[in-house]
């Protein structure tokens, strides 16, 4: 009888799922490194292109003279002193509307 009133321990030691059935599959190196990769590309993708977006360019009219009307709030290019083949002419001028390029403004 003593033999039926012992307690029997088991030990339980869960089973492997096979991989294909387990919902977390790890990474393989290469696949970890890709996705490294990617990400890495993408930070600096965007940090990059915050710098660029925050840097404002050289001021554009920092090479040209140019006059003022105030009755008319308009603005005469009168000079540019830059690179020759290099030049935009902004259509505005410190809120002043540009209208004309004066005759020997770049002559």
């Amino acid at each position: 009888m003593e033999e039926q009133n012992e307690l029997q321990t088991k030990s339980f030691v869960p089973q492997e799922t096979p991989e294909e059935d387990n919902p977390k599959k790890k990474l393989s190196k290469k696949q970890l490194i890709l996705l490294l990769s990617c990400c890495f590309v993408f930070i600096v993708g965007v940090t990059l292109g915050a710098i660029l977006i925050a840097t404002p360019d050289i001021n554009e009219t920092a090479y040209l003279t140019y006059s003022f009307d105030d009755t008319t709030k308009t603005v005469t290019i009168t000079g540019y002193t830059g690179n020759p083949t290099d030049l935009t002419i902004p259509d505005t001028i410190e809120g002043y509307i540009v209208t004309e390029i004066g005759e020997y403004a770049f002559g």
